[in-house]
């Protein structure tokens, strides 16, 4: 009597421990799913960050051509200075900062007002930039 109590308890077990080795191998399973989700989500964000590190460099560019094609405003504006700092990635023109939300391009209306906001302090470099030397 006991050792069929005993061996019908043994079946129970090795079953028991089938369950727990397939549930064991699907979660296994599901764990290397969510891994390769998250390295492949994490690839993405890098290359998100880099097109934002682009697109914002190109813009940078872009501002500075337009303040540079108009030579009566070098005077008045200068372009942005690129700071070096180890935990911020840098661009030629601009400091990236992940806490940017938007970007407001200079604009050539935003320029001549800026120019007539200046006033004669700039007018009269302009007339000193424009007089020949003797």
């Amino acid at each position: 009597k006991k050792f069929a109590e005993v061996e019908a308890e043994n079946v129970k077990l090795r079953q028991d421990k089938e369950e727990i080795e397939a549930r064991f191998i699907k979660l296994k399973q599901s764990n290397k799913e969510k891994t390769d989700l998250i390295v492949k989500l994490d690839n993405n964000i890098k290359g998100i960050k880099q097109d934002q590190i682009v697109v914002i460099s190109l813009e940078a560019e872009s501002k500075n051509k337009v303040v540079n094609s108009d030579s009566s405003s070098e005077s008045q504006i200068t372009s942005p200075s690129t700071e070096v700092h180890s935990d911020k990635e840098t661009s030629i023109h601009c400091e990236t900062n992940n806490f940017i939300t938007s970007i407001t391009p200079i604009t050539p209306k935003r320029i001549v007002s800026q120019r007539a906001f200046s006033g004669k302090q700039n007018t009269s470099s302009e007339e000193l930039m424009s007089s020949p030397l003797s």
